[in-house]
C-alpha cells in the first residue's frame, strides 16, 4: 500500500520538476479541465436526482453465473455448518471450520457420504443458475415481483440421504426487494435487487447490482451489472457473475 503512495508522490514530483507549460498548452489544459468538471457535475446532478419512481416498471434480466472452486468450497462449508446447528452447540465456528477444511480433501466413507449429498445440491444449483432469464417488476415501496420458477428445493429433495435433509434449514422469511443506493464520491446511483433463495441445508441471497444513472446516454441502466451471492449468517458477498437488464416493451 505504501509503495503505491510513494510511486504516486514520485510521479507528482517529476511532473512538477518538468518543463513549465506554454501559455497555449496551459489554456488548452484549463479548457479541457472545465469541460470534464462540467460533464461530471451534470452527470452527478442527474444521477442524484434520479428518484425511485424513475425506475419502476417491467424488466428482463439475462444472467450468467460462473462458480469457481473457492465459491464451491464456501457453498459446501455452509451446508456443513448448518448440518451441525441442531445438535452440536459445543463446536465453535472456528473449530468447525478447521474440521471442515481437514475433511474437504478426505477420502473416508463418512466424509464421502456427506459430500455426496453436498455435491448433489451444489451441482443442481450450478445447473439451474449457470445461465437463466428472469422477468421482474419493480413496484413502489421497494416491492418487487420476480418470475416464479420451479422450486429447486423440491426437485432434488428425493435424491438426498437423511444427513442433509433431516438437518435442513428452515425456509427463509426474507422477501424479495429492491432499492437505490447513491455514492456521494463517485456520483453513481445503483439499483440493487435482493432475491432470497432456499435450498436443502442452506439459505442465501442473490444480489443484482447495476449502475442506474445512464438516462443522459438514452439508457436508464448500464450495459452490464454484477451478481453477488451472500449466504445466510455471513457478511461476505461473493461475486459470481454478471447480467443485463432491459425494459420489457408493453404490447399495444
Amino acid at each position: 500500500m505504501w509503495n503505491k503512495y510513494l510511486l504516486l508522490l514520485v510521479c507528482i514530483a517529476l511532473c512538477i520538476q518538468g518543463r513549465p507549460p506554454t501559455k497555449v498548452n496551459k489554456k488548452g489544459t484549463v479548457r479541457s479541465l472545465k469541460k470534464k468538471i462540467g460533464r461530471y457535475a451534470k452527470n452527478y446532478k442527474q444521477s442524484y436526482l434520479l428518484k425511485e419512481d424513475g425506475v419502476l416498471g417491467n424488466y428482463k434480466i439475462d444472467a450468467y453465473v460462473h462458480c469457481d472452486p473457492d465459491f464451491e468450497k464456501e457453498f459446501k462449508w455452509n451446508l456443513y455448518k448448518n448440518s451441525h446447528k441442531s445438535n452440536d452447540f459445543s463446536l465453535r465456528r472456528c473449530q468447525l471450520r478447521r474440521k471442515f477444511n481437514k475433511m474437504y480433501d478426505d477420502e473416508s466413507f463418512s466424509v464421502k457420504k456427506f459430500f455426496s449429498d453436498a455435491n448433489i445440491i451444489y451441482q443442481q444449483f450450478v445447473r439451474k443458475y449457470s445461465t437463466y432469464k428472469l422477468n421482474v417488476t419493480l413496484k413502489k415501496n421497494h416491492r418487487i415481483e420476480i418470475e416464479k420458477k420451479k422450486d429447486l428445493s423440491n426437485s432434488i429433495m428425493n435424491s438426498l440421504s437423511s444427513l442433509v435433509v433431516t438437518k435442513k434449514t428452515q425456509f427463509t422469511s426474507d422477501i424479495p426487494r429492491w432499492r437505490l443506493s447513491f455514492n456521494y464520491i463517485t456520483g453513481k446511483k445503483r439499483l440493487i435487487i435482493i432475491d432470497p433463495k432456499h435450498l436443502p441445508g442452506v439459505n442465501m441471497r442473490i444480489f443484482y447490482v447495476i449502475v442506474s444513472y445512464r438516462r443522459y446516454y438514452s439508457r436508464l441502466f448500464n450495459t452490464i451489472g454484477d451478481i453477488y451471492i451472500q449466504f445466510e449468517g455471513e457478511f461476505k458477498k461473493h461475486k459470481v457473475g454478471y447480467f443485463t437488464m432491459n425494459p420489457i416493451k408493453q404490447k399495444e
